[in-house]
């Protein structure tokens, strides 16, 4: 028998029957007195009980809902990152698939001997980029920088020279080409300000 049967049989049987009830609980009773103050008492109790089971059964309910929205919220969460990592993964993918198995074996053989044009060229930029910013390098930039064996250094302060040249060039050159060929539809100035703003 499956759980389904036994529950709809059991639920077709009575808790307790009109037999027990008259001639146990009631005839139990004693006098008739006792049996209305019994009555009048179980009344009471089993109406308080129904209403706090039905208050309980409510609050699962009330609890199961939210549980089922923040699982809900969750698995879609999680599955948007699948979604995203699988996205990655195809990118990831097709770069390894331009190169083939031999360009890959070079790539840890020569790894440790790439590491001083890459350190050299990444603080070069850095700093360059602070450079212009800023008009100084940071204090962490300039600990990393020094960091490095002095010919990496050498090379990274003429990266450095070069990047912030470059860089600024080319913006120069873009906001002169913005200044020749400004469209007649852009501002030529600000928008005047009211008094009281």
């Amino acid at each position: 028998m499956d759980i389904a049967r036994a529950r709809d049989l059991a639920d077709r049987l009575v808790a307790r029957t009109n037999y027990e009830f008259r001639n146990f609980v009631m005839e139990g009773q004693g006098s008739w007195y006792r049996q209305a103050r019994y009555a009048l008492r179980q009344k009471e109790q089993l109406t308080d009980e129904i209403a706090n089971i039905t208050a309980e059964i409510n609050l699962q309910q009330a609890q199961l809902l939210a549980q089922q929205a923040q699982i809900t919220a969750a698995i879609n969460q999680l599955q948007r990152q699948r979604c995203d990592a699988e996205q990655q993964l195809q990118q990831v993918d097709s770069w390894i698939n331009t190169y083939d198995d031999a360009e890959f074996e070079d790539a840890v053989r020569c790894f440790e001997g790439s590491e001083s044009d890459h350190w050299s060229e990444v603080l070069g930029r850095e700093v360059a980029v602070e450079l212009l910013s800023d008009k100084q390098t940071s204090k962490h930039s300039l600990t990393r920088l020094s960091l490095l064996p002095v010919n990496d250094y050498k090379k990274s302060v003429v990266i450095t020279s070069q990047v912030a040249k470059f860089l600024k060039k080319t913006a120069e050159q873009a906001e002169y080409s913005l200044s020749v060929n400004r469209p007649d539809s852009m501002p030529k100035a600000p928008p005047p300000v009211s008094e009281g703003f």
